[in-house]
């Protein structure tokens, strides 16, 4: 309340106070899991125009973070693909939330080309890397690509059954039930 009040005392704030109050607020209300009211109060707090560049590009971060966090998927990521294009450091963790948000608003098209350089840049690859990409190959109906890597994870859990299960299934139905027997033979 009492920052409320300030705002809305009528004394002069300066667009850097603004900024600084509504930041203020948008925290408080973060912290009491108020998410409406934070996203509400950050906006405001660039929209009040005292804040620096660097300032800005956190805030809208932060804004992008707590729209997926809030089950706003495609608010929440569409929000950080623009911070993104607009020029703002792609960092890892930023890639790995598109992924998250998209594959959540199950928009596989669009969280695609996030996986890819998710696990492309990811050092060691680890097995969820391989799983994502073979969920999305699979739903986007992209066989070939999925055959890829589903060998690739042949290579790296070859004792993993439910793999060669799967290697077997996509055989059989790109038309290579031979293979697909002989690989079930193995098994």
């Amino acid at each position: 309340p009492v920052l409320n009040n300030l705002l809305n005392s009528g004394t002069a704030l300066n667009p850097f106070e603004r900024s600084t109050i509504y930041q203020m607020l948008g925290q408080s209300y973060n912290d009491t899991d108020n998410t409406s009211m934070a996203l509400r109060s950050f906006q405001n707090a660039i929209d009040a125009g005292g804040l620096l560049p660097n300032e800005v590009d956190s805030i809208k971060v932060i804004v992008a973070q707590l729209m997926i966090v809030n089950g706003q998927y495609r608010e929440g990521a569409e929000a950080l693909e623009r911070y993104l294009r607009e020029g703002g450091q792609k960092k890892p963790s930023y890639v790995e939330l598109l992924v998250q948000a998209w594959v959540e608003a199950e928009d596989y098209r669009r969280s695609l080309p996030w996986a890819e350089e998710w696990s492309n840049t990811a050092n060691p690859k680890e097995r969820k890397h391989f799983d994502l990409l073979n969920f999305l190959y699979n739903n986007l109906g992209m066989p070939g690509k999925q055959a890829d890597i589903v060998k690739q994870m042949i290579q790296k859990w070859p004792e993993d059954n439910t793999l060669w299960n799967s290697w077997a299934s996509m055989l059989g139905n790109g038309g290579r039930e031979q293979d697909a027997i002989e690989v079930n033979k193995m098994l």
